[in-house]
Parts: structure tokens; C-alpha cells; sequence
């Protein structure tokens, strides 16, 4: 490739990214610049090589602010002038094989077949997603082709290696994703390399193709490109240097496959790979409350609690899960729980979820779930109302309502969090008063319920979960919210990235719960439903844990309070 390009391109300066005394002596001198490659792209987590790793991560190699890549198994066939002029104006270019639309249940791409390629990525609901072959890449330093960039790393999946790629992970499979996610056109109308040249004519393929590249074996039909490939090097050699040495291009390829081509390993721990996408700001302790100690029998799993009182009152389940779920009361002393008891709510489904507890009126109370219906209940007299949802609705809204998030405004009014940015004033089951401004949002995943709100310092505070698809599962983890103490609530700093994550255990060492009966370790779930904050500013919260118990984190508000703008 080098002695091709300085020949019929030689105003053009090459770069290379690697060990340049790999090449023969003399094509040196064509060099412009030398890049060392950085072992963490090169090399998977066993530390062997993984060459669609390293392929990710060029746009952090190249020098030049507009930039051509190409596969160095491979060679010019003339100027590449008019190549250049075919990719003005492109952020992104390279050689598109396919496209399919993104409703599609198949594509011709070799690497996953469509459904697993939607199982495992954030994609749209529309659009298209391109084949792409990734020995040509052309991109310029903008925003745009950073986006691609970013999202093409943010692909790379180490357990979706592959037998038709050497048993590791295809870069095109990234890269054809990232273009579907950004939406962003590659497409340059042409084909720049020719993998099939089925004629000796160079002046017939000069017409249409820049490059002929080679793959597969010398006994596919691929032998006549590598014959092209031959002659084309030999004439190239002998106009820079007076003479050339026989090239053999199967020898070549035999060199590649025999340096690139990893041997078959065990599957990678993909629930452990989605885990580790994302990263927290802090790792609180989290103590637990031993599985099964504020569930009364027949009941199993006791989690998403919430205190109130002294009391702590928390939601029940067992397996069959979701036939039958119940509230207990008992004793919070501080964890030590005394003997728990039912709490018998008269609601329309006969169910009761998910408490967020606080006083009112000098009274233990608490709104709760049933059904996708909201009530609002005193804990002493187990009497409740059932809560009519708001006249107006988010734009999400699926038909159901829950995660509601109390708390009682300075004269005596009850008060929800109905959603991000939404506030809705009720007089028992009646709302009477509605609040809405700016909506808080994230970059990636949508704030969703929490805690009851807690007033500390002239301030509201809440601690919400976010429920954020990575990949094939559902990774829980929480933030905290400020908003003003007064009408219309606005919500005033809010945490962009995680306080924390979810745990990450085993599903062999979770016993069974709502979220993971049918597919183990479907999700990693925290589910923040209680904060208090004393006068110290120390803050103690209950957080579901994998829907079998409840965890109990103390934090200082000042340290959660640095993760939140």
C-alpha cells in the first residue's frame, strides 16, 4: 500500500500507526509521521490481540484534520485527487455495501443477524442501518464524526465475537451500528476498493475503484484480485526504485491471518460487561436487611420501604410472583426490626405497592401503588383514598401511574412530584392544584420516581432512579434532585450521571425475586424509596435491592450534593 500511494499519490503525506520497522528499509522515506498503538486498544481483557478493538480507536491516531484511513492489505490502483474531492463535504465516508431499514427482521451483514443486533443495542425505531466494509474510512475532525466515533467504541462488545471473524469482535459491526444510532450518511455513492477483480484490464477498474484490496484465501476467487494486486505492486516498485522483488500476496494474507486470527475462547460475562458500562460517582455501603426478616409467611421478598413515624412499611411478594402483593408494618428501630404485620388496604385490585411514607396531619401516612392506580392512606387506621391522576399526562405516559413522590408543602397541603418537573397539589384523592416547569433531563436515560421529597436548608430534596437500557439488560441507579420549597417547585440541580449503581451479584446468589424469576438477572435493580436528612445533614436512605430486600445506605447530603449541577 505505501509504495502504491507515494507513486501515484506523491504530494500526499502517509502516515502509519504501529512499528515502522516492519517495513522494508527503503519505503521508510515515504513516511510522514509514525504512531505508536496504545495496548489497551490493541489487546482484549485476556491480552490477546483484538483487531477490531484497535480499529475503533483511530480517529485518536490521526494527525491531520481530514483524514483518509486504509487497510494496509491493500493497494492504490492511481491518484487519489478525485477521491478526495468525492468525500468533500462528508463527515464520515467509507465503503457502504447495504442498507436496511431499521424495521427490517434481517440484513445481509454476516456478523449478528438483525434481531440480536436489536436485542443488543440502543438503536431508533426508524431509519436505516448500513453494511459497511471498514478498509476505506474518511472523516474529518467535526462534531458530527465525533458523535459516530464515540458511539462506535461505545459498541465494541467482546462476548459477540464471532467465528466468521477470527473468534473476535468485527469493528464493522460497531461501526454499521453507530451510523444507524447517529443516522448520519456514509454513503459515498461508489465503491472505492474492488475485493472481486475478475479482469486483468487496471485501466477497466481505474474507471470505478480506487484500490484493490485482498481477504480470504489465495484458493477463492479471490485469486484473480491478488494476481492484480501482484502486477500493480511490481510496476508501482519499479517506478520508485528501478526494480522490484516478487511480490507473493498470498503469502501475505497467510502473515495476517496467522498474527491477527485469535483462537476460540469462553464466553465473556456479558451480564459483567454491561455492568461495568456504567460508572458511578460513589460506591456506598450498602447494609442489607436479611432476606426475609420483614417478610411475614407466607411472604418472601420484603423491599422498597419506606419509614414514617418510627414505623417502617414495606412491600411484600412471593413467588408466584405478582399474584398477590401486600404492605407490612412493623417496628424500624433503627434495623432492628421487630415482628412484621399486615397492613390491610381496601383498594380496587385487592393489592398494595411500593410505599412512599410521611407525616400529615400529625399522622402516619403514605401514598402507595395498585395496579397502576395511586392511593393516599393513613398507616394507624388503614383507611385510604384512591388518588385521580392530573388532567394533563407526560408525553411517555403509558397508561399507568406509579412512583409518585410525596411530600406536604409548609401549610398543610399534600403535594406529588407527579413526574419530572410536574407537580400536582391534592386534597386526598382530588388534585386541585397543578405545577409545571422546565423538565429535567439526562443524556442518556430519563429520570423516573423516588424517594418522598424532604425539606432541608430552604431546599427540596429527592433521591430518583433511573432505569437505563445497556444493551440486553436494565441497569437501575440513582440521582439526587434539588428544587425550590416553594410554588412551582422547579427543580433546581440534579445529578447528570449516577450517585450509584445497582450490585453487582451473581443471579445464582440472588434468591428469586420479581425482576429475575423469568430470566435470570434480567435487571440490576436499586430503587430508592425513602431519604431522610437529620439536622447534621446526614442522610439515610432505603433502596430496593434486587427486589428481594432492602438496602440501607447513610451518606452526608454535602457528599451527594458535589454530584449534582
Amino acid at each position: 500500500m505505501v509504495n502504491s500511494l507515494a507513486h501515484f499519490s506523491p504530494e500526499m503525506p502517509i502516515s502509519i500507526v504501529g512499528d515502522i520497522n516492519l517495513l522494508p528499509e527503503r519505503e521508510r522515506n515515504y513516511i510522514d509521521k509514525v504512531v505508536a498503538i496504545n495496548p489497551d486498544h490493541l489487546n482484549d481483557a485476556t491480552g490477546r490481540i483484538a483487531p477490531g478493538k484497535f480499529k475503533l480507536h483511530l480517529d485518536l491516531y490521526s494527525p491531520y484534520d481530514e483524514t483518509m484511513y486504509l487497510d494496509i492489505d491493500g493497494v492504490a490502483v492511481q491518484e487519489l485527487q478525485s477521491l478526495w474531492e468525492f468525500c468533500a463535504g462528508f463527515d464520515i465516508a467509507t465503503q457502504v455495501v447495504s442498507k436496511s431499514p431499521l424495521t427490517a427482521d434481517k440484513w445481509p451483514c454476516l456478523w449478528l443477524p438483525l434481531p440480536e443486533v436489536k436485542a443488543e443495542y440502543n438503536l431508533p425505531s426508524e431509519g436505516e442501518i448500513p453494511e459497511i466494509n471498514s478498509s476505506f474510512i474518511y472523516w474529518r475532525k467535526t462534531d458530527k464524526a465525533a458523535q459516530f466515533w464515540w458511539h462506535a467504541k461505545d459498541n465494541y462488545r467482546e462476548h459477540l465475537a464471532t467465528k466468521h471473524w477470527g473468534h473476535s469482535f468485527p469493528d464493522e459491526l460497531a461501526f454499521n451500528v453507530a451510523l444507524a444510532q447517529t443516522q448520519i450518511n456514509a454513503d459515498l455513492g461508489m465503491i472505492p476498493i474492488q475485493f472481486k477483480a475478475k479482469l486483468p484490464d487496471i485501466n477497466e477498474l481505474r474507471k470505478s475503484h480506487y484500490f484493490v484490496g485482498c481477504y480470504g484465501q489465495f484458493s477463492t476467487e479471490a485469486r484473480y484480485t491478488y494476481d492484480m494486486y501482484d502486477r500493480i505492486v511490481a510496476y508501482c516498485e519499479k517506478q520508485l526504485y528501478g526494480s522490484y522483488t516478487a511480490s507473493k500476496s498470498h503469502h501475505l494474507m497467510k502473515a495476517k491471518f496467522a498474527v491477527s486470527k485469535p483462537t476460540k475462547k469462553p464466553p465473556a460475562d456479558v451480564h459483567k460487561i454491561h455492568y461495568d458500562a456504567i460508572v458511578p460517582a460513589l460506591t456506598p455501603e450498602m447494609q442489607l436487611i436479611p432476606y426475609g426478616k420483614a417478610a411475614p409467611k407466607p411472604f418472601t421478598n420484603a423491599f422498597n420501604g419506606s419509614i414514617v413515624h418510627g414505623k417502617y412499611v414495606v412491600r411484600l411478594d412471593k413467588p408466584r410472583f405478582f399474584q398477590d402483593r401486600k404492605l407490612a408494618v412493623m417496628d424500624w428501630a433503627d434495623g432492628n426490626l421487630s415482628t412484621p404485620k399486615l397492613l390491610n388496604f381496601k383498594t380496587e385490585n385487592g393489592h398494595a405497592e411500593d410505599p412512599r411514607c410521611f407525616e400529615f396531619n400529625g399522622r402516619p401516612a403514605l401514598v402507595f401503588n395498585d395496579g397502576g392506580k395511586m392511593y393516599f392512606g393513613y398507616i394507624d387506621t388503614q383507611e385510604c383514598w384512591q388518588m385521580k391522576p392530573p388532567a394533563s399526562r407526560p408525553k411517555d405516559y403509558d397508561g399507568r401511574e406509579k412512583n409518585w413522590s410525596p411530600f406536604v408543602f409548609y401549610y398543610g397541603r399534600l403535594h406529588v412530584l407527579y413526574a419530572p418537573g410536574h407537580v400536582v397539589e391534592y386534597d386526598l384523592g382530588e388534585p386541585v392544584a397543578e405545577y409545571k416547569t422546565e423538565i429535567p433531563t439526562l443524556t442518556t436515560g430519563h429520570i423516573r420516581g423516588g424517594t418522598q421529597l424532604v425539606e432541608h436548608g430552604g431546599k427540596l430534596y429527592t433521591i430518583f432512579h433511573v432505569r437505563q437500557k445497556v444493551n440486553a439488560i436494565n441497569l437501575y441507579w440513582a440521582g439526587l434532585m434539588e428544587l425550590e420549597a416553594k410554588p412551582p417547585f422547579k427543580a433546581l440541580r440534579w445529578s447528570r450521571k449516577p450517585l450509584w449503581k445497582a450490585t453487582f451479584v451473581d443471579s445464582r446468589d440472588i434468591p428469586p425475586a420479581p425482576h429475575t424469576w423469568r430470566k435470570p438477572m434480567l435487571d440490576f435493580v436499586t430503587f430508592p424509596s425513602h431519604l431522610e436528612i437529620d439536622a447534621d445533614g446526614n442522610c439515610l436512605i432505603l433502596a430496593g435491592h434486587h427486589d428481594y430486600t432492602d438496602a440501607v445506605i447513610r451518606l452526608p447530603l454535602k457528599e451527594l450534593l458535589k454530584h449534582i449541577e
